[in-house]
Protein backbone atom coordinates (compact mmCIF):
# COMPACT_ATOMS: atom_id res chain seq x y z
CA UNK A 1 0.00 0.00 0.00
CA UNK A 2 1.22 3.43 -0.91
CA UNK A 3 -0.17 6.71 0.76
CA UNK A 4 0.39 10.08 -0.68
CA UNK A 5 1.59 12.79 1.87
CA UNK A 6 -0.87 15.31 2.40
CA UNK A 7 -0.58 18.95 3.59
CA UNK A 8 0.03 18.97 7.32
CA UNK A 9 0.40 15.20 7.61
CA UNK A 10 3.20 13.54 9.34
CA UNK A 11 4.47 10.47 10.04
CA UNK A 12 2.62 9.79 13.48
CA UNK A 13 -0.85 11.74 11.62
CA UNK A 14 0.15 9.02 8.79
CA UNK A 15 0.33 5.72 10.69
CA UNK A 16 -2.85 7.06 12.78
CA UNK A 17 -5.01 7.02 9.95
CA UNK A 18 -7.55 4.13 10.12
CA UNK A 19 -6.83 2.67 6.39
CA UNK A 20 -3.13 2.74 7.45
CA UNK A 21 -2.57 1.38 11.24
CA UNK A 22 -5.21 3.27 12.92
CA UNK A 23 -1.85 3.92 16.09
CA UNK A 24 0.03 7.31 15.13
CA UNK A 25 3.22 5.35 17.48
CA UNK A 26 3.92 2.95 14.82
CA UNK A 27 5.43 5.56 12.46
CA UNK A 28 8.93 4.58 12.92
CA UNK A 29 7.27 1.67 10.60
CA UNK A 30 6.96 4.15 7.85
CA UNK A 31 9.89 5.86 8.32
CA UNK A 32 11.89 2.93 8.24
CA UNK A 33 10.16 1.59 4.93
CA UNK A 34 11.17 4.57 3.18
CA UNK A 35 14.32 5.96 4.02
CA UNK A 36 15.18 6.21 0.75
CA UNK A 37 13.50 9.65 0.41
CA UNK A 38 12.89 10.62 4.05
CA UNK A 39 16.21 11.56 6.04
CA UNK A 40 14.58 13.31 8.88
CA UNK A 41 11.40 11.64 10.15
CA UNK A 42 10.41 15.56 11.02
CA UNK A 43 10.25 16.53 7.83
CA UNK A 44 7.79 15.03 4.56
CA UNK A 45 6.32 16.49 2.27
CA UNK A 46 3.18 17.35 0.71
CA UNK A 47 2.53 15.03 -2.49
CA UNK A 48 5.73 12.35 -1.57
CA UNK A 49 4.32 8.96 -2.11
CA UNK A 50 4.92 7.27 1.08
CA UNK A 51 5.28 2.90 1.25
CA UNK A 52 3.02 1.33 4.31
CA UNK A 53 4.73 -1.92 5.22
CA UNK A 54 1.72 -4.98 6.34
CA UNK A 55 2.01 -8.06 7.44
CA UNK A 56 4.05 -7.05 10.86
CA UNK A 57 5.15 -9.32 13.40
CA UNK A 58 3.80 -8.66 16.64
CA UNK A 59 7.30 -8.06 17.84
CA UNK A 60 7.83 -5.94 15.16
CA UNK A 61 4.81 -3.71 16.00
CA UNK A 62 5.89 -3.23 19.64
CA UNK A 63 9.30 -2.42 18.66
CA UNK A 64 8.23 0.09 16.50
CA UNK A 65 6.02 1.59 19.05
CA UNK A 66 8.88 1.18 21.77
CA UNK A 67 11.05 3.20 19.04
CA UNK A 68 8.22 6.13 19.20
CA UNK A 69 7.68 6.45 22.53
CA UNK A 70 11.95 6.62 23.00
CA UNK A 71 12.33 9.29 20.36
CA UNK A 72 9.18 11.40 21.43
CA UNK A 73 9.29 13.45 18.22
CA UNK A 74 5.71 13.70 17.68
Amino acid sequence: MDVEVEPGATLFTIAARPDVYHDGLLWPLIYKANRDQIKDPLKIFPGQMLKIPRDKTAEELAAARQEALELNLF
